[in-house]
């Protein structure tokens, strides 16, 4: 029987690993185990517009799941349409049932153990803001993993490099065992005032979060960071961004574009967790430059155009 929280299930992180690693195991969703490679890009930036460092670690998968993804991505995580009658993925692969509004279930190509897919009941297109249900679904699964600390990821609007179709979070562990550390974990942050990093390649807005976070708070917290990189695309025709959540902090990026095709990165690759499918893909990464890259996907940071007295709406990339 699916557990859920608030369900009197006795241990629903002991629950979710051993059914994971019973699904590998007969087939029914794909992983690998995969060293993660670690990148120091601890380099000035190469055209020169900076006086400072942008201090930003990235840390590199070459992940079996993405190099065996031959099936279609299903239909409650693709296309632009309702599916003729919505119900969710395949029973098998629910882990638990989010109180009466969202379903946890295992992602079908899983990078991390476990790796999950959050996701209202009711059909939405992927288009829409988290709302403050979405926001305390997520919130309830990172409380409910002690022992593993997760992290909660949505990709909004087309160039924010994540699949469109049903509204979904992404939910799987933060690094730690292998020393990389996502950069707001380093950065002294503020409960009540939004805190952005100088010293990534991009404009980013972070507030921190307690134990003692409110839904409400939450809800607050999440709309003042997305308005904030709403902002930072004032000069740009949509709007998309990622959000990142822990139990510590959330975290908004403006986006302006996806990607290359076939290098397309979403919010876990615009922190530094570079998920590819092969050794190529990795050596076109390099090649690229992780820094210069994430800079052309995101906004640059704004010091960039005060150092230099530049009109911020002449900088920019065609989509």
């Amino acid at each position: 029987m699916v557990g859920g929280i608030g369900a009197p299930t006795p241990d629903l992180e002991y629950a979710t690993l051993a059914k994971f690693d019973n699904l590998v195991a007969t087939g029914a969703i794909i992983w690998g185990p995969s060293d993660p490679e670690y990148r120091d890009t601890e380099l000035p930036h190469d055209i020169g517009l900076l006086d400072n460092i942008y201090d930003f670690p990235v840390e590199f998968r070459v992940a079996p799941a993405f190099s065996n993804r031959l099936g279609p991505v299903p239909s409650y995580v693709a296309g632009n349409s309702k599916p003729p009658s919505f119900i969710g993925p395949d029973p098998v692969l629910v882990a638990a049932r989010i109180g009466e509004t969202h379903t946890l279930a295992f992602s079908k190509f899983c990078v991390l153990r476990p790796h999950f897919v959050l996701y209202p009941n009711q059909f939405e297109r992927h288009s829409p803001e988290l709302t403050g249900q979405d926001l305390h679904a997520a919130w309830q699964v990172l409380k409910a993993f002690p022992r593993t600390p997760l992290m909660m990821i949505h990709n909004y609007g087309s160039a924010s490099g994540g699949l469109r179709g049903h509204k979904h979070m992404e939910v799987f562990p933060k690094p730690g065992s292998s020393g990389f550390k996502l950069f707001p974990d380093l950065t002294k942050l503020k409960l009540r005032d939004v805190v952005s990093v100088p010293t990534v390649p991009y404009e980013n807005h972070i507030i921190a979060l307690s134990a003692q976070t409110s839904p409400e708070d939450l809800e607050q917290k999440y709309n003042n960071i997305v308005s904030l990189a709403a902002q930072d695309l004032v000069f740009d025709r949509r709007t998309s961004y990622n959000v990142v959540m822990t139990k510590d902090w959330i975290m908004a990026i403006a986006r302006k574009c996806t990607g290359l095709p076939g290098l397309e990165v979403d919010a876990a690759g615009m922190i530094g967790m570079v998920w590819v499918g092969s050794e190529e893909e990795k050596e076109a990464w390099i090649d690229m430059g992780p820094i210069n890259y994430l800079e052309l996907l995101g906004i640059p940071p704004l010091q960039m155009y005060d150092s230099l007295s530049l009109d911020r709406s002449r900088y920019r990339l065609d989509h």
